[in-house]
């Protein structure tokens, strides 16, 4: 997913985040080429030629990193709000039940649903396709567990 980043002091430049749909680093591009990280920064120039260090920073599940310019907080993408957490973690729940499988399913069903919630569908959509998976991956939980436990019993 692409998300720009709009600075005034790029005003020739088209610089945006783009990030992986389920795993793997954000990558920084200035008008489609890719910027590359030195000592934890990425660093470019404005239209005066002063240096803008851009930092990253992981922001806990939410599949889009904090951005900080020059030190400085800025938001590139609407906030994903607590109740939406509640309903894309819901899978997690699984752990309760499931154990170490009901965590690796729950956490790569919260990923995907996160990944949904910051597409940009319509709400009553990403509602219904994040119930949609999240059931899936109860039924995979239980289809895997119903074999486990068939082949341990043999």
């Amino acid at each position: 997913m692409e998300y720009p980043i709009n600075l005034p002091e790029l005003e020739d430049g088209q610089l945006k985040l783009v990030t992986s749909n389920f795993y793997g680093k954000p990558k920084i591009f200035l008008n489609d080429f890719e910027i590359k990280k030195q000592n934890d920064r990425y660093s470019v120039n404005s239209n005066y030629g002063n240096p803008i260090l851009i930092t990253l920073k992981n922001n806990f599940l939410d599949p889009i990193p904090k951005v900080f310019v020059n030190n400085n907080q800025i938001h590139i993408a609407k906030e994903i709000k607590w109740y939406e957490y509640i309903w894309t973690g819901l899978p997690i729940l699984m752990v309760l039940q499931g154990g170490l499988l009901g965590a690796l399913l729950g956490l790569i069903a919260l990923r995907l649903n996160l990944n949904i919630f910051r597409g940009d569908k319509k709400i009553i959509s990403k509602y219904l396709l994040t119930l949609g998976i999240s059931l899936v991956f109860v039924i995979c939980y239980l289809t895997i567990a119903t074999l486990l436990n068939v082949l341990i019993e043999k």
